[in-house]
């Protein structure tokens, strides 16, 4: 999850009554530590598949290489600075957490 959030944080718009506000990675650092996080995502991914951690073979399996899929796409945005590929990645890597959680009702603290 934290590793998700990062990823969640880098880029957003908020609209408030005192305006709207972007938040888009505003350096290499920045951008270095998207990829970063998504990397470790990967392999992560690649990690709940091996023997004995799977909780249920088949959705484990799909869900696992959802979240890894999604994080290439977001490691790929990362290194080309692109915000908007981000967001479409972001989405995918929500919706295969999102699907997991619910599916095996991991909590997330």
């Amino acid at each position: 999850a934290p590793a998700a959030q990062v990823v969640y944080d880098s880029v957003a718009t908020t609209v408030t009554r005192e305006g709207v506000q972007e938040t888009r990675p505003q350096n290499d650092r920045e951008w270095q530590r998207i990829a970063g996080n998504a990397a470790v995502l990967i392999e992560a991914s690649q990690l709940l598949v091996m023997e004995g951690r799977a909780r249920e073979a088949a959705d484990w399996a799909i869900i696992s290489k959802a979240m890894g899929d999604a994080a290439v796409q977001v490691r790929a945005a990362a290194q080309k600075k692109d915000p908007e590929a981000i967001l479409a990645a972001g989405e995918q890597l929500n919706n295969s957490c999102d699907n997991c959680h619910r599916k095996f009702q991991v909590p997330v603290d």
